[in-house]
C-alpha cells in the first residue's frame, strides 16, 4: 500500500462519505480496512497530536510493532459502530488498534500470542505517553508502561474542564468515553488519577458510579515530621 500524503484529508473523506458511520456498513468497514495502516502513529503523529513525549521511541513501537498491535478486524470494527461508537472517535486523535495481550499484576499488560485480543487505545498527555488495553468481554483495562493515569489525560484542565470550566466527564468504560467521541477520561490507574484530579470536580455517570469514585480517587495525605533543627529555647 503506497503511503497517503494527507492522512486527515483520507479520514475527512472518509466521515463526509458515511455521515451515518454509527451503524454498520460493509462499505465503511472495508475503507477502513484498507487504509487502516495510514492512520497510525508512525504516519500522522505530527498531523493528530503534535510531538511525542520523551519515550518516543518506546511508545512508537508499540503501535508499529506487528507483535504489539495490529489493525481491527471488520467484525472489530462493526462490534464498535454498532455500539454506537462515531468514526471520528475510532481514528482521532490517533487510531485505536488491537493486540493479543496478557493482563499482569499492578495494572500493567503485556504482548502474548497466548494472550486475549484487547483494544489498544494510546494515552495522550501532551503527546502519546502510554497505550492501554481494554478487554470488552471482561472489562479489564491496564497500561503497557505504568506511565499513563488515564485514558483521555491530556484533557484534565484543559480550558478550564474540571477546575473553573465545567465538570470533567469521567466513563466507567472505554466504550462509553468513546461514545461520547473521547471527551472525558477513563481511569486506569486510579492512584495516578487522584493525584492528577485532585481539587478538581469531576462529573460521574451515576449516584453508584460517583461512590465509586469518591472511594478509589482519594489521595493520601503527606506525611508531616519535625525539623531536626534545635528550637532557640534548647
Amino acid at each position: 500500500m503506497t503511503p497517503l500524503s494527507n492522512p486527515t484529508g483520507l479520514l475527512a473523506g472518509a466521515l463526509a462519505s458515511f455521515p451515518h458511520g454509527n451503524r454498520y456498513r460493509p462499505e465503511l468497514i472495508r475503507f477502513l480496512r484498507e487504509h487502516w495502516i495510514d492512520i497510525d502513529l508512525v504516519e500522522t503523529g505530527a498531523v493528530f497530536a503534535g510531538s511525542f513525549c520523551s519515550a518516543q521511541d518506546t511508545v512508537a513501537a508499540i503501535f508499529s510493532d506487528k507483535n504489539e498491535t495490529r489493525a481491527p478486524t471488520n467484525e472489530q470494527l462493526g462490534w464498535l459502530l454498532g455500539e454506537g461508537v462515531p468514526l471520528e472517535a475510532l481514528a482521532r486523535p490517533f487510531a485505536i488498534a488491537v493486540g493479543s495481550v496478557i493482563f499482569v499484576d499492578a495494572g500493567r499488560y503485556v504482548p502474548s500470542p497466548l494472550g486475549q485480543d484487547a483494544v489498544i487505545v494510546p494515552v495522550i498527555d501532551n503527546g502519546i505517553v502510554d497505550a492501554a488495553a481494554w478487554q470488552p468481554r471482561t472489562g479489564e483495562i491496564a497500561t503497557r508502561l505504568g506511565v499513563g493515569a488515564c485514558l483521555g489525560q491530556g484533557q484534565i484542565g484543559r480550558d478550564g474542564l474540571g477546575t473553573y470550566g465545567e465538570a470533567l466527564p469521567v466513563f466507567r468504560t472505554p466504550l462509553g468515553w468513546l461514545k461520547a467521541n473521547r471527551c472525558g477520561i477513563v481511569i486506569v490507574d486510579p492512584t495516578l488519577t487522584g493525584y492528577l484530579v485532585a481539587g478538581m470536580t469531576l462529573r460521574a455517570e451515576d449516584a453508584e458510579h460517583k461512590a465509586l469514585l469518591d472511594r478509589t480517587l482519594r489521595v493520601a495525605a503527606p506525611t508531616v515530621v519535625l525539623s531536626a533543627v534545635p528550637s532557640d529555647d534548647e
